[in-house]
């Protein structure tokens, strides 16, 4: 099996709920415009929670390559706290460091 193509995407993202800093705006290409909501953080930053406005898709993001699957898991629950079903969130394969 060949190995997955990465993929790349520059955006620009800035906050546009400054009082809680949990609505942003990510522009992609200069011409796509997205809102995102900041669901859960971890207090060290080492991982995100973000998810679309329509509940139909989010993402867990990490600084590192590999979230511990408890911690994964973990956060995977909370989705439903915020009306996400947690379901709709994929979780993509990474490659380990090489």
């Amino acid at each position: 099996m060949p190995a997955p193509m990465e993929r790349k995407a520059n955006a620009i993202a800035t906050v546009q709920d400054k009082l809680s800093n949990a609505v942003w705006r990510v522009r992609f290409f200069k011409v796509i415009s997205v809102q995102y909501f900041i669901l859960d953080l971890d207090l060290s930053y080492q991982w995100v929670m973000v998810g679309h406005p329509s509940r139909r898709y989010g993402w867990i993001m990490a600084r590192s390559k590999m979230l511990d699957e408890s911690i994964y898991q973990s956060i995977l629950r909370r989705t439903s706290d915020q009306r996400y079903d947690p379901g709709k969130f994929e979780k993509v394969p990474q490659r380990p460091a090489e």
